[in-house]
C-alpha cells in the first residue's frame, strides 16, 4: 500500500491560492498533518520560483521546509531520460520536469497527486500510482 504522496505543483498552486477551504485543500492539509506529503526539488523550485515577493518566498519556503524531501538521484535522472527518449520516439513531447516527477514517484513507489494532463499521458504507458484531482479544481 502506498501511503506517501508527491503533491505536484498543479495541486499546490490551487490549494495555496484558494481563499476558501475546498475539499482538495483539506485533503492536502491532512496529508501534511499525517506526514504523508512528499516534496521534490523540482516541485519546490516551481512553487518558490512563482512567488511574487521576498516576503512570499520566505513564507512559502518556511512552510515547505517542514515536508519530507526526496532527492532526485542519478537513477531517477536515468529513468526520466529513457522515458523522454521513448516518448519522443513515439511522437509525444512531455516536459522534462514532469518526467522527473513521475520517475521519482515510480522509483520511490509513491502516489502522485496532480491536475496536469501530462501525467495522464505518462500513465498510459508507465505503470504509476496517480490521482488526477482536476475535478476538484
Amino acid at each position: 500500500m502506498i501511503d506517501e504522496v508527491i503533491i505536484d505543483s498543479s495541486v499546490w498552486i490551487h490549494t495555496l491560492r484558494s481563499k476558501n477551504k475546498s475539499s482538495l485543500s483539506l485533503r492536502v492539509n491532512d496529508l501534511i498533518l499525517e506526514d504523508k506529503a512528499v516534496m521534490l526539488p523540482m516541485i519546490r523550485m516551481e512553487l518558490l520560483g512563482g512567488t511574487k515577493s521576498v516576503k512570499e518566498f520566505k513564507r512559502l519556503d518556511s512552510r515547505l521546509s517542514g515536508l519530507r524531501n526526496f532527492d532526485i538521484s542519478e537513477n531517477i535522472w536515468k529513468i526520466a531520460t529513457q522515458w523522454a527518449f521513448e516518448f519522443r520516439q513515439n511522437g509525444y513531447t512531455i516536459p522534462n520536469g514532469d518526467l522527473l516527477i513521475a520517475a521519482s514517484a515510480k522509483f520511490h513507489n509513491l502516489n502522485l497527486m496532480h491536475a496536469d494532463k501530462h501525467f495522464d499521458m505518462i500513465s498510459e504507458y508507465i505503470d504509476l500510482q496517480m490521482e488526477n484531482v482536476s475535478n476538484y479544481l
